[in-house]
């Protein structure tokens, strides 16, 4: 695994204070496929041990990206994100399969003070994509960059989504995965504040989409 390391704990490590915090967890050519749970669960006890004996110091980046088929526990993902934005996070990145078939935003990531870039994306075992309960309303004032791989949840619901992105700031950017718009026809939103939208794996056959962007700058 990527994250075979060995550290000593004591007083003054320099690995407790660092402000990149970066976990992959990919098998190696060499390992069984049988061992997948098991290697998962180590990854998840060393992200666990990691956060643990973090000191006080601000994180900058917290990214976390699991591709191992090994499900991790809902609870464990909140006190990590928790953990992040307690240590004032500035950009967070959470890619991996959990153990249940929906998850709610932690409330205190919705309005986290310090956050500017976000990135989501929640499989499980049983589906490609989780649904997410989403917040009536978020308050993230220095959000720059949103990536959302369940987009597709806020369709035929203009009311939420428009509330949902009614707090954000003036500039930012959208990065989303649009796999699941395939044939869908659907009112969805208005953006004033929008500047950059990225989409990705697009597959736009029989969509007809209604959208306001009144500030877009760049359509990737």
């Amino acid at each position: 695994m990527l994250f075979r390391l060995v550290f000593c704990l004591k007083d003054g490590d320099i690995w407790t204070s660092v402000p990149v915090l970066r976990f992959e967890d990919y098998l190696h050519e060499d390992e069984e496929v049988d061992d997948m749970d098991l290697a998962h669960m180590r990854f998840v006890n060393f992200v666990k041990n990691v956060l643990s004996f973090r000191d006080n110091s601000d994180i900058h980046t917290h990214y976390l990206n699991s591709d191992n088929n090994g499900a991790t526990i809902v609870d464990d993902i909140c006190k990590w994100i928790a953990t992040a934005v307690t240590h004032n996070v500035q950009e967070l990145t959470i890619k991996i399969c959990i153990d249940e078939d929906f998850f709610e935003i932690p409330a205190c990531l919705c309005t986290c003070k310090s956050l500017t870039k976000l990135e989501l994306v929640l499989g499980t075992l049983w589906a490609d994509e989780c649904k997410v309960i989403l917040p009536s309303a978020m308050s993230l004032p220095r959000i720059k960059s949103l990536g959302l791989r369940f987009f597709y949840q806020l369709i035929g619901k203009e009311k939420l989504a428009n509330k949902f992105f009614s707090g954000f700031p003036t500039q930012w950017s959208l990065d989303r995965d649009s796999r699941r718009l395939n044939k869908v026809n659907f009112n969805i939103l208005s953006l004033p504040n929008l500047e950059w939208l990225v989409t990705r794996d697009c597959g736009f056959d029989d969509l007809n989409l209604n959208i306001s962007f009144p500030k877009l700058n760049i359509l990737h």
